[in-house]
């Protein structure tokens, strides 16, 4: 087969092969790969009668085998790096290649690769000089070498436009879902006790990345902690949270990495959900947020809007004082808090994985 994929159809069966980039099977669980399992677990379900489809999951490492029953999976064993994407990847692959993570093998030009966001271009200052010189070599090539290109939100879309990555009426827009924080099961957490959370509290989920503007609670953590509201905030890794207290977020209740379970009880048992980044793909948290009745106070930048519309709060990402308010409020009236509860529940219905998985598969 040639590299450019261009083998259709393959043995008795006369149905039509495509391959699954399953490098995110060998990394970090973050948005990125999230939106990737999510993908493929969808994709797989929707495989069968009407879609005469062969699919192939390429994976670096060991995979469950029931939990894609649709798709074969080969294991092309290996560090699941670059080289082995732009490599063993290459060699694997048949069909279209399905790439959900940014990156995918300039060589194979039969690709699908969902560039997640421009945001190495609009905030730079969030990333290493390496990653950053990285992804601005990479990203041209993989998008130049792509029969398509896939983004999560219509902001996302428009600002790989501005900067000069892809033409906006070369892409295709397909979201983050909601559906797998519906699976978990929070009634499983025993974080509350590990982290001795006791008192109502804010949750934020992410990291320390500039562009995440976790300073703006910051500022006002001391306020709502006197208030008896702390600041919970996860997602991060081990080391990154040890550089909190020299940031100036001594007051935060620093959880690091956390189950689903664990994160799931969080978002229920939140006042709310602080989501102040001054720029986004999408946000994942927010969909999971409101899929699990935790109202949601965001940013007025960027994607933000599109994403929560009138399902929460909506404020300037550079004034603490709104987001301190927006809290008090919520905490003291319940009545408030139920409405962004019902209103989260109606307008995350709009964020679905089947529905993404469907602009892939109409693709192929």
């Amino acid at each position: 087969m040639a590299v450019d994929g261009t083998e259709t159809r393959t043995g008795k069966t006369g149905l039509k092969p495509f391959s699954i980039n399953g490098r995110f099977l060998s990394q970090k669980t973050t948005g990125v790969q999230r939106y990737a399992l999510e993908i493929t677990r969808e994709i797989d379900r929707q495989l069968g009668p009407g879609r005469e489809l062969r699919g192939t999951l390429i994976a670096p490492c060991a995979v469950d085998p029931g939990a894609h029953p649709n798709l074969a999976t080969d294991i092309a064993a290996g560090p699941g790096n670059i080289f082995w994407e732009q490599t063993t990847l290459v060699r694997r692959a048949k069909g279209m290649l399905l790439c959900f993570g940014n990156t995918g093998p300039i060589a194979y030009r039969d690709k699908i690769v969902c560039i997640h966001d421009a945001n190495v271009m609009l905030e730079p200052q969030s990333y290493s000089p390496k990653f950053r010189a990285y992804l601005r070599l990479i990203t041209p090539l993989v998008v130049g070498t792509s029969r398509h290109i896939v983004t999560v939100s219509d902001y996302s879309a428009r600002m790989l436009a501005e900067t000069g990555i892809a033409r906006r009426h070369d892409i295709k827009v397909a979201p983050n879902g909601h559906e797998h924080a519906l699976r978990w099961s929070t009634e499983a957490s025993g974080v509350a006790a590990e982290y001795g959370i006791d008192r109502p509290f804010v949750l934020l989920v992410g990291s320390l990345a500039a562009h995440k503007n976790w300073a703006v609670v910051a500022k006002v953590a001391r306020e709502l902690a006197e208030k008896g509201i702390d600041v919970v905030a996860c997602g991060a890794g081990g080391a990154e949270f040890s550089r909190l207290d020299e940031a100036g977020y001594a007051s935060f209740k620093m959880l690091g990495r956390i189950s689903d379970d664990d994160l799931g009880w969080l978002y229920r048992n939140a006042v709310c959900l602080l989501f102040p980044s001054t720029v986004e793909g999408f946000g994942i948290p927010l969909v999971e947020a409101m899929a699990l009745d935790c109202p949601v106070v965001a940013s007025n930048a960027s994607c933000m809007p599109s994403i929560v519309g009138d399902a929460g709060a909506l404020l300037d990402p550079h004034d603490p004082k709104p987001w301190l308010d927006a809290v008090l409020a919520l905490s003291g009236a319940p009545e408030r808090r139920r409405l962004f509860v019902e209103r989260g529940r109606e307008r995350v219905k709009q964020f679905s994985w089947a529905k993404s998985a469907a602009v892939y598969l109409d693709l192929l």
